[in-house]
C-alpha cells in the first residue's frame, strides 16, 4: 500500500485549521496542564536546584581551575513522599498523553471530541500501566545483549585493552540505540488498538499492534524523522521562550499519526464534508 506523508500531513493541516479557536484553546490547556505537571515534578525531584548549583559550580571551575567546587554540588535528596508524588505524576502524564492520542484519533476520524475526551485516558489506567511495564520489559529483553557488550567491553577496559573497550562500547551503544528503536515502532499504535478494541487485554493489544506494524518499521520510523525540523524548532525556540509552538506541533502530529494509523487498518473516515475535493484520501 503506497502511503505518501504529504496527504496524511496536508489532511492533519486540514481537520485542524477547520476547527478554528476552539481547537486551539483546547490545545492550549493540554499543554498547560502537562506544563505544570512537569514544573511539579521538576520542583518534587529537586533537579532545578541542582542544575543551578552545578551551573555555578562549573562556571567557577572554568575560571579557577579547581574541581572541588564541582565535587561539593551533591545530588538531591528525594523523600519518600516526593517519591511517590512523582510517580503519581508520571502515571498522570502518561494516561494524559494516551488519552491526547485518542482525541487524535477522533479527529482523524472526523468524530466529535472536546478538552473532556482527553481525559478518557482515565478510563483505561489500568490497561496503560500495565501496557507501559509490557513495552519496558520487552525492551530491556531485546536490549540485553548490547548491554551484556558494554558490560564486556568495561571488563575490557579494566583488563587494559582501550581498543576493544571503543569497539565494544560502540557496538553495545548502538545494538541498544536499534534494539529500543525497534521496539517502540512495533508497539507505536497499541494504544489506537486499545481505543478500537476496548475488550482486548494489555498483552492481546501489544500482539495486534505488532502484527499491524509488521514490515512497517522502516516507514512509520521515516514518518516520525518527517517532524525533526519541528522539534528542532521547538527546541530552539524553548531555549529563550516557554515552548507555546508544541500547540501546533502536538496536534499536527498526532492527527497525522492518527490518519497513517486509519490507512494501515483500512479505516473508512467519514468526510466531514459532502462536498468531492476536501480531503486528499478521497484522491
Amino acid at each position: 500500500m503506497e502511503i505518501r506523508f504529504s496527504e496524511l500531513k496536508f489532511n492533519a493541516r486540514q481537520r485542524i485549521f477547520s476547527q478554528g479557536l476552539r481547537f486551539i484553546l483546547i490545545n492550549a490547556a493540554f499543554f498547560a496542564v502537562l506544563y505544570v505537571m512537569q514544573y511539579l515534578y521538576t520542583r518534587l525531584s529537586g533537579y532545578d536546584v541542582y542544575a543551578n548549583e552545578y551551573m555555578l559550580a562549573l562556571q567557577e571551575y572554568m575560571q579557577t581551575g579547581s574541581a572541588s567546587a564541582l565535587e561539593n554540588v551533591a545530588l538531591p535528596e528525594v523523600t519518600l513522599f516526593a517519591g511517590i508524588l512523582m510517580l503519581l505524576i508520571n502515571i498522570m502524564q502518561s494516561v494524559l498523553n494516551v488519552g491526547y492520542a485518542g482525541y487524535c484519533l477522533d479527529h482523524s476520524r472526523n468524530a466529535p471530541a472536546g478538552f473532556k475526551d482527553i481525559f478518557n485516558g482515565f478510563n483505561y489506567i489500568l490497561r496503560i500501566i500495565a501496557i507501559n511495564i509490557l513495552i519496558y520489559l520487552i525492551t530491556l529483553l531485546y536490549m540485553l545483549p548490547g548491554l551484556i557488550i558494554v558490560i564486556a567491553s568495561c571488563v575490557a577496559l579494566i583488563s587494559g585493552s582501550i581498543l576493544l573497550f571503543s569497539l565494544g562500547l560502540t557496538a553495545g551503544a548502538v545494538y541498544v540505540v536499534v534494539a529500543a528503536a525497534r521496539v517502540s515502532l512495533r508497539y507505536s499504535v497499541v494504544f489506537y488498538v486499545m481505543f478500537d478494541n476496548p475488550d482486548m487485554s494489555a498483552m492481546e493489544c501489544l500482539r495486534e499492534s505488532k502484527e499491524i506494524m509488521r514490515g512497517r518499521l522502516a516507514q512509520r520510523l521515516a514518518l516520525d524523522l518527517s517532524f525533526i525540523a519541528w522539534y528542532f524548532l521547538n527546541g530552539f525556540l524553548s531555549a529563550f521562550f516557554i515552548p507555546v509552538l508544541s500547540i501546533w506541533i502536538n496536534p499536527y502530529q498526532g492527527i497525522t499519526m492518527a490518519n497513517y494509523y486509519n490507512r494501515i487498518t483500512g479505516f473508512s473516515v467519514p468526510a466531514a464534508n459532502p462536498a468531492p475535493g476536501n480531503d486528499p484520501f478521497d484522491n
